[in-house]
């Protein structure tokens, strides 16, 4: 299986959303698409590709391929650029099978790059770097570990969730006494357990979890344990094997030179090192920490560059070894025949988006698609790679056959997916803030391997609608004139919120729901011994109002509760993208469905009610004459036998 092979990493921090440059990144760039940029010393045109291949074309244009195979990333008379992107195997292809990818995601394995003039009127060497494969029946972090489990409570009395990686969260059960066992899950959310808790299997629509006892397994195997060298996969190929670098997390560094592999066995991760040529040549290839750059000289003030940046968690993890790809066009190449026949998946290079799809002969599509299936279909119709154009040295003894693009179907993907490592409510505000044209491709990836590191995106993408390529997941609760996720939407042929209760003589309106927006099924993310769970407060009365949210909070690893009171002034009524937001803790009784008992005051709201707000929630000195106040009773989950509504 190819290290790319994997998906679903265990472990990530949160997703650092902002601006697509600033001086948290590290390219520079400028706001122009296409000609004006920087990478490096070249500033010219800059393109690229990252994750579960995402397409930034040199003037802007965003889409996606996830196709498996070879393709052509750009081809002009200074370059020939290929990539391989492979897809998952086996054990993950049974983990996705439901994603709607048939064939799997994909992501970048290789890439070949072939300059085809010369420097300094010698020629350029051919370079493919890549990290080979390898066969492993499980990630090497995961060995021990139980996949899909958790403990009920979810804490041992006086611990509660800590974030940290799964290592450090074994390290911290063996500091803490009485903890003989821990839960792990995606989002990096650590809990201890002592034995008094049961062994359960995890909710499906929560993030990917993982068991693990101090005591080794059966097989003498530490959930969590430090990995060591003879833990760490190698390649299948002994040659490979034998010559290969490392960069990152242990992920083996193969570069070819013209088709032939080259030693980087004394190339070690922390190693900064110049592969091909040195500082002053007119062609090189260094290795920067995680970073390879490619840099050509095609004049004293001109040069292109190549940054390739390793990503992933390291051989055989979930979330496997594969690369992020930048590329830039040499400055003097503008408004030049070059850079304006330029083909390939980056698209021509002249500043218009509205001309980046084509075909293999040149000829401009007559519009660009609007989704994300004609992205796909796009992608594997136009530029997968011929065996009479192919570039790539196959890895481990295998051809061009086993490497070539795959027949494979599109059918839709979605968020709210059981196979995410990550529960679809944690992608979504992950992923909320990024510009309009990442937002598909931010949770596809965090779907995949967790909301890691953003990707070093060296271009200020178009947020004009002509020049974004598809259309963008849209995950409000309500619109104008439709809320949705109330409590008649979350099970089948049951509501999960009854009205326990009215206060201030004013009965509750009838033409829209006061809760909504409900996340039910919530996995433990606070203190809670159990369930949380999650909704939205409409205003349902014609004026602004203060709207209070009275109920409990978790507290003491859930043995206790704290009366807690959420507010927002000035709330209007109908859909409101600011509503008040709300988490709950969950009663939990045997033989009973977990629920949450909520007290909803609005004041000022034009209803007459004569309720008073609670003192928990407001200060005596701040008296409202209008108060009307509803307490409602949520279930934490569907009742037993009932199924979730699709």
């Amino acid at each position: 299986m190819n290290f790319n092979l994997a998906l679903f990493l265990l472990t990530a921090p949160s997703l650092a959303s902002g601006a697509l440059r600033g001086e948290n990144r590290a390219l520079n760039v400028d706001a122009i698409a296409g000609f004006g940029e920087t990478l490096g010393k070249c500033t010219g045109a800059t393109c690229g590709m990252w994750g579960d291949p995402h397409i930034v074309t040199c003037d802007g244009l965003t889409f996606d391929c996830q196709g498996i195979g070879i393709f052509t990333l750009m081809k002009n008379d200074m370059f020939n650029i290929q990539a391989n992107f492979a897809g998952i195997g086996a054990q993950e292809q049974a983990m996705v099978a439901n994603w709607g990818l048939t064939m799997g995601a994909s992501v970048t394995n290789d890439v070949v790059i072939d300059f085809t003039n010369s420097t300094d009127g010698k020629p350029t060497p051919r370079i493919q770097l890549g990290f080979g494969e390898i066969d492993v029946p499980a990630p090497p972090s995961e060995k021990g570990c139980e996949s899909m489990m958790t403990f009920s409570p979810t804490n041992m009395e006086g611990q509660s969730r800590s974030v940290e990686n799964l290592t450090s969260c074994r390290a911290r059960c063996a500091s803490v006494d009485g903890c003989t066992a821990f839960s792990y899950w995606a989002d990096g959310g650590c809990h201890l357990n002592d034995g008094n808790q049961a062994k359960v299997a995890s909710n499906p629509s929560w993030s990917r979890a993982v068991v693990g006892y101090m005591e080794a397994d059966g097989d003498g195997n530490k959930c969590g344990e430090v990995l060591t060298e003879a833990d760490i996969p190698e390649l299948t190929d002994a040659d490979e094997s034998a010559n290969h670098g490392t960069i990152g997390p242990n992920c083996p560094l193969l570069m070819y030179v013209d088709g032939v592999m080259k030693d980087l066995s004394e190339v070690g991760a922390d190693q900064d090192t110049y592969l091909l040529g040195d500082e002053g040549a007119d062609y090189s290839v260094f290795k920067d920490g995680s970073v390879v750059k490619v840099q050509y000289k095609i004049n004293d003030t001109n040069f292109a560059e190549v940054h390739l940046q390793q990503k992933g968690s390291g051989p055989g993890e979930l979330w496997s070894c594969h690369w992020d790809f930048f590329f830039c066009l040499p400055a003097v190449l503008e408004n030049s025949k070059t850079a304006k026949e330029s083909i390939g998946l980056f698209g021509s290079v002249n500043g218009n988006t509205q001309d980046d799809w084509m075909d293999a002969d040149g000829i401009v599509k007559s519009t660009i698609g609007t989704s994300h299936e004609d992205a796909f279909e796009y992608c594997v119709t136009n530029w997968c790679v011929s065996q009479q154009e192919n570039i790539m040295i196959p890895h481990a003894g295998k051809t061009y056959e086993d490497h070539k693009c795959k027949d494979q179907p599109y059918t839709p993907w979605d968020v709210h997916n059981e196979e995410c490592v990550l529960a679809a409510d944690k992608i979504i505000a992950a992923c909320a803030n990024e510009v309009k044209a990442l937002v598909y491709a931010c949770e596809l990836d965090c779907c995949a391997g967790g909301c890691g590191e953003p990707p070093l995106i060296p271009k200020l993408l178009s947020e004009d609608d002509e020049d974004i390529q598809y259309k963008f997941p849209v995950h409000n609760d309500c619109t104008e004139n439709e809320f949705t996720k109330t409590g008649d939407d979350i099970c089948t042929g049951e509501s999960i919120v009854t009205l326990l209760k009215s206060t201030g003589g004013v009965d509750m309106p009838t033409n829209e729901p006061i809760i909504y927006g409900i996340t039910a099924n919530m996995e433990p993310n606070d203190n809670s011994a159990g369930l949380t769970v999650n909704f939205k407060v409409n205003n349902p009365f014609g004026n602004e109002a203060d709207v209070y949210v009275k109920h409990e909070k978790s507290v003491l690893s859930g043995a206790f509760t704290d009366e807690v009171c959420d507010t927002k002034d000035n709330v209007v009524a109908g859909c409101d993208m600011a509503a008040v937001d709300v988490v709950v803790a969950c009663h939990h009784y045997p033989d009973i469905t977990p629920f949450a008992l909520v007290q909803v005051y609005f004041a000022k709201s034009g209803a007459n009610g004569d309720a008073t707000v609670d003192k928990c929630c407001t200060t005596p000195d701040l008296a409202y004459d209008d108060v009307v106040m509803y307490t409602f009773e949520i279930q934490c989950e569907c009742s037993e036998g009932i199924e979730a509504a699709v």
